[in-house]
């Protein structure tokens, strides 16, 4: 889209700019109403500014359509000034970005995300330990929980590997569902979970968690005619009793829950 713009009215909308803020031709309109709310005191105060002093500015903002819709737009506004430098008049150009932000989003989501099961991946789990661990004079435990269904292997060999990972999808839903937003739940890898449970205030936080984990899971899992009862072996390291670093707060908790699977599996085992 191009437009001019006089005094704060727009004298000129080429067809692609009309077309893109759904503007009949007769219309006229004027140049704040086809900027969202938010990005007017910007405009104003800062990008007319810009382009004031330094001849345009650039940038990547929102247009506001006429049926309230505000996609993404790279927009570059000139500063059009006679020869004693007073400004006559601005004219902008704007390119509708939405595609390029929707795949951008989608290209972030994937790596952080798993593709099976839709939970934080690997990599985000290590992007949020990391913030955790940074945050200044942060004296708040937290607790990490590393998890392993158990009899996964002979539950593939079974009843086979889509089965399974519709089992595993299953399992993320029913995670999910009984921890709400109080947890961070990761797919580590395989048959491997990660919960991360931050502001633990005492062990029995902790232990109401796991026991709303095992709760959850507890109801035998049916798909495609066949029911698979679901049971975990999970080890437990706590922020920053059990380690100050990521690699060691995980190694930790992986270590107690092999001792778990030792033990009988369908287990929980502290640090």
């Amino acid at each position: 889209m191009a437009t001019a713009v006089v005094n704060g009215k727009t004298m000129y909308l080429n067809p692609a700019a009309r077309q893109m803020l759904g503007i009949a031709s007769e219309q006229n309109v004027p140049f704040a109403s086809w900027n969202p709310p938010w990005a007017r005191e910007l405009i104003e105060k800062e990008r007319i500014a810009t382009a004031i002093q330094t001849g345009r500015w650039k940038g990547e903002t929102a247009i506001l359509k006429q049926d309230g819709t505000e996609p993404p737009v790279s927009q570059m506004i000139v500063a059009h000034k006679s020869e004693n430098g007073a400004v006559q008049f601005f004219s902008t150009i704007a390119r509708d970005i939405s595609e390029t932000k929707e795949l951008e989003k989608k290209i972030s989501h994937q790596a952080l995300y798993d593709s099976l099961t839709d939970l934080p991946n690997r990599r985000f789990l290590h992007q949020r330990l990391s913030q955790l661990m940074k945050r200044p004079g942060n004296e708040q435990k937290a607790a990490l929980l590393f998890m392993d269904l158990d009899n996964f292997k002979q539950i593939n060999d079974t009843l086979g590997h889509d089965f399974g990972d519709r089992l595993l999808q299953h399992i993320a839903i029913r995670l999910t569902s009984c921890l709400h937003e109080e947890a961070f739940i990761c797919r580590y890898g395989g048959d491997e979970f990660i919960i991360v449970l931050e502001r633990i205030d005492s062990e029995n936080d902790i232990q109401q968690a796991i026991h709303r984990i095992f709760q959850a899971c507890s109801q035998p899992i049916e798909i495609g005619g066949h029911a698979v009862e679901v049971t975990w072996s999970i080890g437990v390291s706590v922020y920053p009793d059990h380690g100050t670093d990521e690699a060691k707060l995980i190694k930790r908790a992986d270590q107690k829950m092999y001792k778990a699977k030792r033990q009988g599996k369908n287990a929980t085992v502290f640090y």
